[in-house]
């Protein structure tokens, strides 16, 4: 990596700690490496067998080959919004650093919440810049199936489509925050008169 890039990475990095809450890596801890592959490649690094599957992935965080994998279309450098792409994988990066027993890989709902977290501080990050963009809106509608790993190992996720589908992904967050409601449903707000 060059001086320049090294620059960009560590201010970028700063940006995520604080955006995010989550602790610094510790004085003089390398970051992963930035790789810049083709766009083909990416995708089949990050599914492997299935690159469809992430068809619309411009970055990732590969955690198990410790690393940060950018399409070489991202202009990263020159360009703030490609730039808030790398922003969000070092938010990857610094959960990854947190210790086993704060997260849990195969659990669906962490991942999410993992996930959430990187666009809001990607989002914050691309406001503070004065920028209109936004990212990861799709995940609002996103929840965890009932069967969380598929045949691959894959986490699966269902678009919530309908109200039962909401009210199953409220009734998803109300069990994980131990809000326990009558017949395990939210209930209804009252009618505004």
């Amino acid at each position: 990596m060059s001086p320049t890039d090294a620059v960009l990475v560590q201010t970028l990095l700063a940006a995520a700690v604080r955006l995010s809450g989550l602790p610094a890596p510790p004085a003089g801890q390398a970051l992963p490496p930035l790789l810049e592959l083709p766009r083909a490649d990416l995708r089949e690094q990050a599914c492997p067998g299935h690159p469809r599957d992430c068809a619309p992935l411009v970055a990732w965080h590969d955690a198990a080959g410790g690393r940060v994998l950018l399409s070489d279309q991202l202009d990263w450098r020159a360009q703030p919004v490609d730039r808030s792409f790398v922003l969000h994988e070092l938010v990857h990066v610094l959960q990854a650093a947190r210790p086993r027993s704060a997260r849990t890989e195969a659990d669906c709902a962490s991942a999410l919440d993992d996930e959430r977290l990187a666009y809001r501080v990607q989002n914050a990050w691309l406001e503070e810049q004065d920028l209109p963009q936004r990212f990861g809106g799709t995940l609002h509608f996103m929840r965890c199936a009932a069967a969380q790993v598929d045949g691959d190992g894959r986490l699966q996720l269902r678009r919530a489509s309908g109200d039962g589908d909401v009210e199953g992904l409220i009734g998803d967050l109300m069990r994980r925050r131990g809000i326990a409601l009558p017949d395990g449903r939210p209930q209804a707000r009252p009618a505004a008169r």
